[in-house]
């Protein structure tokens, strides 16, 4: 089940997952004589629209089945970029695991990576198995800034 936030993120704009792994786009409400359609259309892994379809009886859930390959599960989220050990060594910083933001620096023949922990305390971690950070981590990319709602009511609220 999304969340509300979720929800008002697709009807803004963001695209949404299928069960079954397709990225769509919600495009808006056609009404029937008796009812209402919300519409998506889906694409394709290339990119390019595999179908649209106008059979959505409530937002998300396709109207055939209680649990339907089209229903949208979620936000689809970009393949995160591959770890780069020059990239790394230039001050980027990386990912482990979807766990922790890290910067790294080479000694020798291993790599020293800092992150700080809870407390705020620097953690370093000294590690010589580079292959095993080609494998598991990515390349760090800050989350889009989330817009405020609040220019969006009828008054904006910084207005009262």
């Amino acid at each position: 089940m999304l969340s509300e936030k979720e929800i008002e993120a697709l009807k803004n704009g963001a695209y949404g997952i299928t069960r079954e792994g397709y990225k769509a786009k919600y495009l808006g409400v056609r009404e029937g004589e008796d009812e209402v359609f919300h519409t998506w259309v889906i694409y394709n892994e290339n990119g390019s629209i595999k179908e649209a379809i106008d059979a959505y009886d409530t937002f998300v859930s396709y109207y055939r089945n209680g649990e339907d390959r089209d229903d949208i599960i979620g936000l689809w989220q970009d393949k995160p970029e591959p770890f780069d050990l020059e990239k790394v060594l230039n001050g980027e910083p990386f990912k482990v695991s979807h766990e922790k933001r890290f910067a790294a620096k080479k000694v020798e023949n291993s790599l020293i990576y800092y992150s700080i922990n809870e407390d705020g305390e620097l953690d370093r971690i000294f590690r010589d198995d580079i292959p095993f950070l080609q494998e598991n981590a990515f390349m760090w990319k800050e989350s889009e800034p989330v817009k405020s709602n609040a220019d969006a009511l009828p008054k904006p609220i910084r207005e009262f």
